[in-house]
């Protein structure tokens, strides 16, 4: 299911258990550096409206009720008693819950989506908006990707597909490692990718990876894992860190596969 972010605040959020037992309604909730640091900031979740608690009914049975969810559609229901169904205060939170999956399904598509930036330089990255997935997978602007993503070739790796401000010191850095007769020591099959929109580690908790920038790429991945020194060629590390990349392997928690864009020559 795809979701859309905002920065402006987040759409209302639906979440209503009506509880049998003496009639009451509450509400429950909804369940980096330089030019390489993504700014997301998470959708402030609204509270929900529910009327003011009815009279109480002692014939109703005790936990008996039904549970509506995010959107408004219902998560589970247990059994509750004919005199539940038939008081004014059920058919209102019924009312509510359609109410609520009507507003729901009208927005698909109009809600404001998140923006992402990066802070630190003064270069133009751009800014963009985009949706995301379950999954982690992030959708760019398309008019974004249309002004900053290339697709190019470059020493060693081939076909690369990256942000077109980075491009330049990748070639260079690649043409230096084939000049410096360590080419060997960079693995074309065991590329990860530059430009890959997703959250970092595919997680929508996580920031924006800088992959989604194209302005980060992945090398000799199997042998690179996180956590580990790697077996990265140190050599390789050193010219790319000349041109002005920041190495994974250098963190707390390492990733020595990972290297990216943190100053532009």
């Amino acid at each position: 299911m795809q979701k859309r972010r905002t920065m402006a605040g987040g759409l209302p959020v639906a979440l209503v258990a009506v509880f049998a037992s003496a009639c009451t309604l509450s509400a429950q909730p909804q369940d980096r550096p330089d030019a390489a640091s993504a700014v997301v900031r998470e959708s402030p979740k609204s509270s929900p409206v529910v009327p003011s608690a009815p009279p109480e009914r002692k014939s109703i049975p005790v936990a008996r009720g039904m549970v509506f969810g995010d959107g408004g559609q219902q998560v589970s229901i247990q059994e509750v008693s004919d005199e539940v169904v038939q008081s004014k205060e059920w058919k209102q939170i019924s009312k509510m819950r359609d109410k609520v999956e009507d507003v729901a399904e009208s927005l698909q598509g109009k809600v404001p989506k998140e923006k992402a930036q990066l802070t630190g330089g003064s270069a133009d990255f751009g800014t963009f908006t985009y949706t995301y997935t379950d999954d982690g997978a992030i959708q760019p602007d398309p008019a974004w990707v249309a002004e900053y993503i290339r697709t190019e070739t470059v020493p060693i790796l081939g076909t690369v597909t990256c942000h077109k401000l980075m491009i330049p010191q990748l070639r260079a850095a690649l043409q230096q490692i084939v000049d410096s007769g360590l080419a060997s020591e960079i693995h074309p099959d065991e590329y990860g990718g530059c430009y890959v929109p997703r959250f970092i580690a595919s997680d929508p908790s996580n920031p924006v990876s800088l992959h989604t920038w194209g302005i980060a790429l992945d090398l000799n991945v199997p042998g690179n894992q996180r956590g580990v020194a790697g077996e990265i060629d140190r050599g390789v590390v050193a010219i790319f860190k000349s041109w002005g990349f920041d190495w994974g392997g250098d963190w707390d928690y390492t990733d020595p596969m990972h290297f990216e864009l943190a100053r532009l020559y």
